[in-house]
């Protein structure tokens, strides 16, 4: 009996470790499986946090893009209206040009109303007239006419006389800007830079018109025909831009 009790001891403690044995892999699988399935959870939600990342990367690229060609399309037709209104502006500058040099009675009446409208806002005694050095003799041909009209404007509107001491200033002329003809020019051909007529802030070059002071050369009247001309678009551009792009 004790023999075989012997015998049984070492089968049951092999058959005790098999079954331990069993169990630390089983449960070793298990944890393994879990462990495998949680890093592949991880791996899985990376891939899907890069791929959302891409996704949201190319949509912000795309949406940039299509801002990018929208506005790029807003200039171009900015731009493209610029131009347009500018050759209107060229042509009209063009147009008096072309008609002052064609037609001297044509140019006299408006270098005479030109002076007329700075005389009464100087309202000066003693004038002193800047002009192109090619208009002189035609200014110097209508100094009495203007003299005389101004002082029949003064004396119905403010029933006083007033002498006039107007005269050509001959030792500074107005620098002569020649034009060109751009009326054939498409929009598409029209550059900016170098076809638009830039207005003259100072006056000093222009196409035609005067510029008045009084002796002392510190109140000035600038009536230039370009920037009349000049003032007249820019009065006009709501107009113009209704006439050529109109709302619908």
């Amino acid at each position: 009996m004790d023999d075989q009790f012997l015998v049984t001891i070492p089968e049951f403690v092999i058959q005790e470790a098999k079954e331990k044995c069993f169990e630390i892999e089983v449960k070793t699988q298990k944890q393994f499986e879990l462990e495998k399935r949680a890093y592949l959870q991880v791996e899985k939600q990376k891939l899907n946090d890069e791929f959302e990342q891409k996704i949201k990367k190319e949509e912000m690229e795309q949406k940039i893009k299509r801002s990018s060609a929208i506005n790029k399309a807003r200039l171009g037709k900015m731009e493209a209206r610029n131009k347009a209104m500018k050759k209107i502006f060229s042509m009209a500058q063009y147009h008096i040009y072309t008609k002052i040099n064609q037609d001297q009675g044509y140019y006299k009446n408006i270098l005479k109303k030109l002076m007329l409208q700075g005389l009464i806002q100087l309202f000066e005694k003693q004038v002193r007239i800047r002009c192109l050095q090619k208009d002189s003799k035609i200014i110097e041909s209508i100094l009495p006419e203007v003299i005389k009209e101004f002082k029949q404007i003064v004396k119905t509107e403010l029933e006083t006389d007033m002498n006039l001491d107007l005269k050509i200033d001959e030792n500074v002329y107005l620098k002569e800007r020649k034009l060109d003809d751009h009326s054939k020019l498409s929009v598409d051909q029209y550059n900016l830079e170098s076809e638009a007529l830039p207005k003259n802030q100072e006056d000093t070059t222009c196409f035609g018109g005067v510029v008045l002071s009084n002796i002392e050369g510190n109140i000035i009247c600038k009536n230039t025909l370009d920037g009349r001309i000049d003032m007249v678009y820019q009065e006009s551009l709501p107009d113009i831009r209704q006439i050529l792009f109109p709302r619908n």
